[in-house]
């Protein structure tokens, strides 16, 4: 489970600009200011703590895809098993 503090501004109108809208992805939680939130659920986050947290599998890609970094061997429906060129 992934820990992550949000941060705000003390106005709205920079609270919206500081915050970003993330889905968590399948079979993963996040815990966020003392609340879980599981698949498909939706936070607002500081852009670079989601990033952060999105390239290492915990909220999805835009188009619902979800990247992880590692190494070792990639299973896709397309292309079957692969080893990663990394």
């Amino acid at each position: 489970m992934a820990t992550a503090k949000s941060t705000s501004a003390t106005s709205e109108d920079d609270t919206a600009a500081d915050t970003a809208e993330f889905t968590v992805a399948p079979r993963r939680t996040v815990h966020i200011d003392g609340k879980d939130f599981g698949p498909g659920q939706t936070v607002s986050l500081d852009p670079t703590e989601g990033e952060y947290l999105r390239a290492r599998g915990f909220f999805t890609e835009d188009d619902g895809t979800v990247a992880v970094s590692a190494s070792g061997p990639a299973v896709n429906q397309e292309d079957g098993v692969r080893k990663d060129e990394a």
